[in-house]
């Protein structure tokens, strides 16, 4: 990221205030400072105004804001670098800006910003060198971000003090900063739309990224010594019956590194297609092998050959072969090749904190520890500090082997079945994880000086990175888990190999990096190429397809701008061709695998159009849009003024190319438009846009930080082990449940919206659709589970003997999950007091395990007279990894900006397992500009990834109709 915050200087020329960038330096410090549009601080009357004046922006807001996000007093005069006045006083603030609006001095351009600014110092230092600062969440134009998805700045978090990013190094010393899974998320859907697909046109349609040819199938069932035409396939040591689809991903895994030699490789199968009891396959396979492979070589070495084949000789088929793996004792089969491409260490596993009990609780279903099962000695262990941590005998058991003192070598060996340990962690506990197998050696002492060096004894063979698209780092940067990775292929003999597991490929190419230098560094031979891919080859392709996505094909392009296109395309076509089948494994439900199909198809998604009414609300709503699309007009017309003034070389902005950059930049960073922010929050509850334009509440009440210091103590008293500990009788468990419906109403009596709930409700057809919906649950519930109607209308009944449905109810923005909860708890009261309805709360509050606890209660087999539970979140919480498939009802009250994120949500319901017809419901609302946007841009994307083709006519569209109509 560049870190210059200043770019050409503008000829003195007239700067409209509403596009202003306000630049505050701490003093103090070179790193620190404060980044605000000067239009966040217009007044109630200034926001009445038709044209702008200096008098419109309130003076006391803005210093307020400097006092409580960076502790400058409120009286400290704040000094300018260009000339303008010195701020002191609400006088001065006015004449500063007044030089500025009439140009009186240049304002320099931002160059990453591409917007006016005042820089802005809270002591008289003109002479002082301008400080690094880091660059803003994203850059318009789409280029690659050098932080990990997730790791943006949160504006809900008030986190204005940016600090310097760090030099680039090489990439083994670099550590690129991640979001921290171990604490509260910072809830990107209530800040950001950072979800925006940037398009994955080719990704999903250029190669089948799955089936196998008729060779291959050979060499499958070769391996499991199966039967080509058997439709599960039993591998002994595992529980569960393989597929034919997971057996081939097992496969292509092993011959990855084991023919291929190649490091590294991607499974990014659709939600439950079954990746995490693959990933677990892979674990106990290897392991197993390993295990046999010292069989072999003990009877080897002793001469005592009952079991195996000699190492020399004809034959090919092991004496003891039967149904089982192949024998690593025949030489040249893949099996053997195994063996000897990775050393007997342990499995590591990186997970999101929120799903390490689920591997665990996976693990317990796929891994057979029956007495006479070969992997019985397999275990699987979390180290989470909410889950426990590895016991100092598990630690000392997979620690590698130092070399003597005083022998030359540095490479770490493992121990004997290393292998049959599997560890989940999560992403930011691989380091301190690491610092665990540090051993401290003396390497040179005298009487008075005694010099020493640590080493470390960690290993590891296999290296899953679970939804691997959070792992992406940057071009000279790697996250914590991958420089682990990088540091263990340096200590050992044979480096691990890398596996990244997610059900989205969104983005492109920027997520295959760390996967890609990985493979290049860690092959044991060179690789001239990967894939078609050679050596430091990747970003142009990453350059080239952020292009064709934010530069979409239009049937009215210019002679020139298809010159510019054409070979783009062609070139990331060709790369995507050669590298997606050597590198990717991805499937979809429905697809076809060997002449079957994978699963069933998608359930249907509903889309519910629920617009708000008529009234003080919608007026609202046409009032901020219209302030939304005046904005986007004039930052189109700056734009192509620049161009007029530049020489008109080349051809003028694209109009809509540019609105689709602006709404990138407006959702990724509130900051730019506090209108759209409003409108983007107040998606579900219309009425929120009211409040908080009238100042009826403050614009902190729809902060993720306000509504977590609110809602914490509420998801607590929520807590199902609290609620459902099955030691409590039943008239205990009556009382517990009037106390806490009190105490919870206590808590909701203090938030401000609880004042406007009448109206909150009255105002959001999109409530009042899911308490219709909830209401049907409890209806169901009390029919019999044969019912005709029931089962014609919503599906046959849950395997558990009873009738009773559950329900996920995901939002986009955390207030909106809040206010959810508010209604719901305040319609359903009389059903929550009376036992029939569970109301359960998710937010970024909620740590990982309490997650997990409410996920495994949803799971729970009901029996009769058990509750309808319902789960309120956002889709950021909830919307990924987590299995729920004895819920059945998904309901989406707001369009997110991504339709793969979309089918992420529902796939916590719609996936493998589930036994009912999933019932999925996309709400929205037509008189919302945000989400016509979003949806109109979703719909564009689904589009082009289930045609196959790129994008014709006039690429999104609507998007000028919306904007300018």
């Amino acid at each position: 990221m560049s870190s210059s915050n200043a770019g050409p200087a503008q000829n003195n020329k007239p700067t409209d205030l509403n596009h202003l960038l306000l630049i505050v330096h701490k003093s103090d410090t070179e790193n620190e400072t404060w980044d605000h549009a000067l239009n966040e601080f217009i007044s109630l009357d200034g926001r009445q105004s038709q044209i702008r004046d200096v008098r419109d922006f309130d003076y006391q807001a803005f210093r307020n804001a400097l006092f409580d996000d960076i502790s400058i007093p409120r009286n400290d005069t704040l000094y300018t670098r260009n000339q303008f006045e010195n701020i002191k006083n609400e006088d001065t603030f006015a004449n500063c800006l007044t030089q500025v609006q009439n140009g009186d001095n240049a304002v320099p351009i931002h160059n990453l910003y591409k917007l006016p600014h005042l820089e802005l110092w809270s002591t008289d230092v003109p002479d002082r060198p301008q400080p690094r600062r880091s660059a803003p969440p994203r850059e318009p134009q789409g280029s690659t971000s050098n932080q990990p998805q997730g790791s943006t700045s949160n504006p809900e978090n008030s986190d204005r003090v940016r600090t310097s990013p760090p030099i680039d190094r090489p990439v083994d010393e670099h550590v690129e900063p991640e979001r921290d899974p171990e604490d509260p998320d910072p809830d990107k859907s209530g800040s950001t739309d950072k979800d925006y697909d940037d398009g994955h046109t080719f990704l999903e349609t250029l190669a089948p990224l799955g089936d196998a040819n008729d060779d291959e199938w050979k060499q499958v069932c070769k391996f499991f010594s199966c039967k080509e035409t058997d439709r599960r396939i039993k591998v002994l040591g595992i529980s569960l019956a393989l597929l034919p689809y997971q057996a081939y991903a097992v496969w292509r895994v092993f011959k990855q590194v084991a023919t291929d030699n190649i490091r590294s490789y991607m499974i990014g199968d659709a939600p439950g297609l079954g990746k995490t009891g693959t990933s677990l396959t892979i674990a106990v396979i290897f392991a197993m092998l390993k295990t046999t492979y010292h069989e072999v070589r003990k009877e080897r070495r002793t001469k005592n050959l009952k079991n195996h084949l000699p190492e020399i000789g004809d034959k090919n088929v092991c004496p003891t072969q039967g149904r089982r793996i192949l024998c690593p004792c025949v030489q040249g089969g893949l099996s053997y090749d195994i063996v000897r491409a990775l050393d007997d260490f342990p499995t590591i596993i990186c997970s999101p904190p929120g799903l390490i009990r689920q591997w665990v609780q996976e693990a317990e279903k796929w891994i057979d520890h029956s007495p006479y099962s070969p992997s019985r000695e397999i275990n699987v262990f979390p180290h989470h500090h909410e889950l426990g941590l590895l016991s100092l005998e598990t630690r000392n058991r997979i620690a590698g082997i130092l070399p003597r003192v005083g022998e030359e070598t540095s490479i770490v060996k493992p121990k004997l079945n290393s292998s049959s340990t599997i560890v989940v962690l999560s992403s930011k506990g691989t380091v301190p994880f690491e610092n665990l197998f540090g051993v401290v050696r003396p390497i040179a002492s005298t009487k008075r000086v005694r010099q020493t060096k640590t080493l470390n004894t960690l290993g590891s063979s296999l290296m899953f990175f679970d939804e691997y698209h959070n792992y992406k780092g940057s071009k000279n940067s790697l996250t914590e888990p991958f420089l682990v990775l990088h540091r263990m292929k340096q200590r050992l003999r044979l480096p691990p190999m890398a596996i990244g597991l997610s059900a989205s490929l969104r983005q492109g190419p920027t997520f295959f990096r760390p996967f890609v230098v990985y493979a290049f560094h860690s092959a044991t031979t060179p690789q001239a190429e990967i894939g078609g891919l050679k050596p430091g080859e990747l970003d142009r392709h990453c350059t080239d397809f952020d292009y064709l996505v934010n530069n979409p094909e239009r049937s009215n392009m210019t002679e020139r701008q298809r010159r510019e296109q054409e070979p783009r395309q062609e070139r990331v076509t060709t790369f995507l061709r050669n590298f997606l089948p050597q590198m990717v494994l991805a499937r979809k439900r429905g697809r076809i695998f060997r002449g079957r199909r994978i699963a069933a198809p998608d359930a249907p998604v509903h889309e519910i159009r629920l617009d708000m009414p008529q009234g003080q609300t919608r007026t609202t709503f046409e009032t901020m849009s219209a302030r939304v699309k005046s904005y986007i007009n004039a930052r189109y017309n700056d734009e192509y003024e620049t161009w007029v003034n530049e020489g008109s070389e080349g051809n003028p902005p694209d109009r809509a190319r540019f609105y689709h950059r602006t709404v990138d930049g407006m959702s990724n960073d509130h900051r730019n438009s506090r209108e759209w922010e409003i409108l983007t929050k107040a998606s579900c509850f219309p009425y929120v846009a009211y409040l908080a334009y009238n100042n009826l509440v403050h614009n902190n009440d729809l902060l993720v930080n306000r509504i977590n210091a609110r809602a914490t103590p509420i998801s607590r008293l929520l807590d199902p082990t609290r609620l459902f500990d099955p030691s409590q009788t039943p008239e205990s468990r009556r009382r517990l449940r009037g106390y806490t419906i009190r105490v919870i109403d206590q808590f909701l009596n203090q938030s401000p919206f609880s004042a406007h709930l009448v109206t909150l409700r009255e105002q959001s057809p999109k409530i009042r659709w899911v308490e219709r919906r909830i209401t049907e649950l409890l209806r169901i519930a009390l029919k019999p589970r044969g019912s005709v109607e029931v089962i014609q209308d919503f599906g046959p009944p849950p395997p558990d003997g009873t009738n009773i449905r559950h329900a996920l109810v995901l939002s986009q923005a955390p207030v909106s999950a809040f206010i959810s909860f508010m209604v719901l708890w305040d319609s359903f009261r009389r059903d929550i007091r009376r036992g029939r309805l569970v109301l359960q709360y998710a937010h970024s509050g909620v740590k990982q395990k309490p997650r997990a606890d409410i996920a495994a209660y949803m799971q729970q087999d009901c029996e009769g007279g058990h509750p309808v539970k319902v789960l309120v979140s956002t889709a950021e919480i909830f919307g990924e990894g987590f299995n729920l498939q004895r819920v059945n009802t998904a309901i989406v009250t707001e369009v997110g900006g991504s339709y793969e994120k979309q089918r992420q949500a529902f796939g916590r319901v719609d996936r493998t397992g589930q036994t009912m017809r999933p019932l999925l419901y996309q709400l929205y609302d037509q008189q919302n500009l945000c989400e016509r946007v979003k949806r109109l841009r979703n719909q564009t994307r689904r589009r082009i990834a289930e045609s196959g083709q790129d994008e014709g006519g006039d690429g999104d569209p609507g998007i000028l109709d919306l904007i300018d109509g």
